[in-house]
């Protein structure tokens, strides 16, 4: 079973990410120290076998795509938000995978995942005062628990959790009422899911069927 190694207040945990956000844009190379994690279909491999089925289409960017990447170069400053199930343990989004957990105990966590002090506006308003041009938060990560409410699967913050908010909806409300530009991060791997099949070099211990 997954338990928390303890509980923090929702300003202890925002004036953590606002720090490392502010910290990180200002000293890039802070990125060098991050772990590095595989992602089968993020680029070329180390294994020339796997290097094979890796073709990567002729590709010209529209003038809308060019224009996008010029604002967010200009805009420089934002918050990256990554919250869901995997905050209870503290040790990072792909804590699924890293410690080798299995989907049954990793569910655990759902019915602990109770943010009463969660305030959208709050949060929005802090990331503006601080001079961020923009939020982005992770609707789904590769564990494939939704913080959105969701028809698709029961895998959700409303129905999987006590706390039964649409939080995505919550805070797509705060930024737009504050002119804050949000940018949703969905993955498309999903670790949980039994649809995302082959799985690639990742999950491969959560205790998923071989099929999809």
């Amino acid at each position: 079973m997954c338990t928390p190694k303890s509980n923090r207040s929702h300003r202890f945990i925002l004036s953590g990410l606002l720090f490392l956000t502010a910290l990180c844009s200002m000293n890039p190379v802070i990125a060098d120290y991050l772990p590095e994690v595989p992602d089968a279909f993020a680029g070329l491999t180390d294994d020339p076998e796997l290097d094979d089925f890796v073709e990567l289409p002729d590709y010209t960017p529209s003038p809308q795509n060019l224009a996008n990447r010029e604002w967010f170069r200009e805009a420089r400053f934002g918050l990256f938000i990554h919250w869901g199930v995997y905050s209870l343990l503290g040790r990072g989004e792909w804590v699924l995978h890293n410690d080798k957990l299995l989907l049954q105990d990793y569910a655990t966590l759902a019915p602990q995942f109770n943010p009463q002090d969660f305030n959208a506006t709050y949060w929005v308003e802090v990331a503006k005062s601080a001079g961020m041009r923009y939020i982005t938060f992770t609707a789904k990560h590769h564990d494939g628990f939704c913080m959105w409410h969701t028809k698709q699967t029961q895998w959700n913050i409303v129905d999987a959790t006590p706390f039964k908010v649409d939080i995505l909806r919550e805070l797509s409300d705060a930024a737009r009422a504050a002119d804050m530009p949000l940018f949703i991060y969905y993955s498309p791997l999903d670790w949980s899911h039994p649809d995302y099949f082959p799985r690639g070099m990742t999950g491969q211990h959560t205790g998923r069927e071989e099929s999809g």
